[in-house]
């Protein structure tokens, strides 16, 4: 029995469909590829944060998780070793046991959390770069809509916004083998940080938006190919964190 022919009218309708379906698969897999870096940032910064708040309600102390950037001038000088800064800034983050003596306006840095080092984002990926990729934006409050849709959504920064910490985190050591000499240390101010309570907490009960976005940084140059676009990540009160899977615009 000879095999069924196909028409003329049935090829061209089968290569129909597959343009169709490529027309919409190909947009969706750009946009999954797009956000893979970022999304892993997020995930891995989630399970960061989490096992902050936990490490500060077990033990009874305040934690920050710090997010080092450019504007840490003394990154770039020459006390650090070569590619400190290019290697540090807006692209990594670590967490430290900290202290308030003024009621939590200010704190200071008291030591990094026992076991933990440096935590680099992926290759691709920066945390605390303006939408504009101008500089550094420091972190802000959330607000409270969890629907993308909604005025109010989290993921947004409000119309009027203050900086989550009006004072930098006094202190920070960077550690020794960071250094030319190999056995000085560096203390610095961090600009870009986040207060979780002895109770778990956020400090003052503020929440905070994370932007992480795509973009590389070379010591003098942020480089966002879609500078506005980014990747939520929500720090809710209660210490809580919600990552959104969208890219969003300001």
């Amino acid at each position: 029995m000879k095999p069924a022919k196909f028409t003329i009218i049935e090829l061209l309708l089968v290569v129909a469909i597959a343009g169709i379906m490529l027309a919409v698969a190909v947009p969706s897999f750009s946009r999954i590829m797009k956000g893979s870096g970022p999304g892993l940032a997020a995930r891995e910064l989630m399970g960061k944060i989490n096992a902050a708040r936990a490490y500060a309600s077990a033990n009874r102390v305040s934690v920050a998780i710090v997010f080092p950037n450019a504007e840490n001038t003394e990154l770039g000088k020459t006390g650090f070793r070569s590619g400190i800064k290019e290697n540090y800034a807006y692209q990594s983050y670590r967490v430290c046991e900290v202290y308030s003596g003024d009621g939590g306006t200010s704190w200071q840095f008291l030591r990094w959390v026992p076991g933990e080092n440096w935590k680099q984002v992926p290759k691709g990926v920066l945390i605390g770069t303006k939408d504009d990729a101008s500089g550094f934006e420091a972190f802000q409050q959330a607000q409270t809509g969890t629907n993308p849709a909604d005025s109010d959504f989290e993921g947004k920064l409000p119309t009027s916004s203050a900086d989550l910490n009006a004072d930098p985190l006094q202190g920070c050591v960077f550690e020794k083998r960071f250094h030319t000499s190999g056995n000085t240390e560096i203390t610095i101010p961090i600009s870009n940080y986040l207060v979780i309570q002895s109770n778990g907490m956020m400090k003052n009960m503020i929440p905070a938006l994370i932007k992480i976005r795509q973009g590389s940084f070379d010591g003098t140059n942020i480089r966002q190919p879609d500078a506005k676009a980014y990747l939520p990540l929500v720090v809710r009160f209660n210490g809580k964190v919600k990552a959104y899977n969208e890219l969003v615009e300001p």
